[in-house]
């Protein structure tokens, strides 16, 4: 089978979104599920009654949705369901990323324990060889911790870091963070931008950081959190970059939205492998892999073919196993 490569996705998932929503107190609008959008690929039967696919699940804006099981998934070929002892799945991720996470400390402490808790959350959510770097900004901007993926070194890191300073140079902060990503240790990068106010201070304009990110290939996700929040700016700067940007009602939703945010941000594709009950005749058969998620079923329909030259071959080599078999043992 030929396996195609797995593209970086920087989107927000199904569970972002549910997650903001429900935060905001929206619970009931996300409690309206819609179904996922199932596709199928790259079908291959050659070792056939083995037949696989590749799948991808996204929701309706086209995230993927990650986390999926075997238990999540129902195989139908010419209309019979397929029994769940003999179809597999694996799930196949994406490249190692490479992230800059600018984190905004002039804010009140309080808010900024939330903060810093979701920073720790999002940094268990990073993969074993994905890299991360830190950025702290209010007046003044620094790197807090150069690219590494080292979890406990991140850490670390956040937990130095002090809530403190009265002004915002959001921009110049967003502007090295892109400056930094471009330089990443591997080829998948991202800037995450968190804050709870606007550019305030500082000589970087928001059009020199969207002109440097956009240059660099460099999508930069924003959230802002709190009544105060620039979410006009912020949204301006996500979506000329290709991000994504959540605007937030408190320090607390940043707790649940960034670390969802950072298991979003690869695109996952499922490997379903099953074994087919039909005979070999070399007739093409459709089937049709249905997901269930959050309660809503989606599902895709394609097509293999049920090749005899592979049933063949193996039962000729099973047919000489046993006859050499048979003369050993004479």
């Amino acid at each position: 089978m030929k396996r195609v490569k797995v593209r970086w996705r920087f989107a927000l998932t199904a569970a972002v979104w549910a997650a903001v929503l429900v935060l905001a107190g929206a619970a009931g609008a996300a409690a309206q599920a819609t179904p996922p959008v199932v596709s199928v690929s790259d079908v291959t039967s050659d070792e056939f009654p083995s037949v696989s696919a590749l799948v991808t699940v996204t929701d309706p804006a086209g995230n993927s949705i990650a986390g999926l099981t075997a238990a999540d998934f129902q195989v139908i070929e010419d209309a019979n369901a397929i029994s769940a002892s003999n179809f597999s799945i694996e799930t196949i991720e994406g490249e190692p990323l490479s992230v800059v996470l600018a984190l905004d400390v002039s804010v009140q402490w309080q808010q900024f324990a939330a903060v810093q808790a979701a920073a720790d959350a999002l940094v268990e959510a990073l993969g074993p060889r994905d890299q991360m770097a830190i950025i702290a900004f209010s007046e003044t901007v620094k790197t807090a911790q150069e690219f590494t993926a080292d979890k406990e070194a991140l850490k670390n890191s956040i937990g130095a870091l002090i809530a403190t300073g009265q002004t915002t140079a959001l921009n110049e902060a967003a502007l090295q963070a892109v400056n930094l990503a471009a330089k990443g240790p591997t080829s998948e990068r991202a800037v995450i931008v968190v804050t709870n106010s606007g550019n305030n201070t500082g000589s970087a304009s928001a059009r020199e950081v969207m002109d440097a990110a956009t240059a660099a290939a460099l999508p930069i996700h924003t959230l802002g959190y709190g009544a105060n929040a620039a979410t006009d700016s912020l949204k301006a700067m996500s979506d000329a970059t290709g991000g994504q940007s959540l605007d937030l009602p408190d320090a607390t939703a940043v707790e649940e939205a960034l670390p969802a945010l950072g298991g979003s941000l690869r695109e996952i594709t499922y490997k379903v492998s099953f074994y087919s009950a039909l005979k070999a005749d070399n007739q093409a058969h459709p089937f049709t892999v249905a997901v269930t998620h959050d309660g809503a079923t989606g599902e895709a329909t394609s097509s293999f073919t049920a090749a005899s030259s592979a049933a063949a071959c193996r039962s000729s080599s099973w047919a000489a196993r046993q006859r050499t078999l048979s003369s050993a043992g004479a």
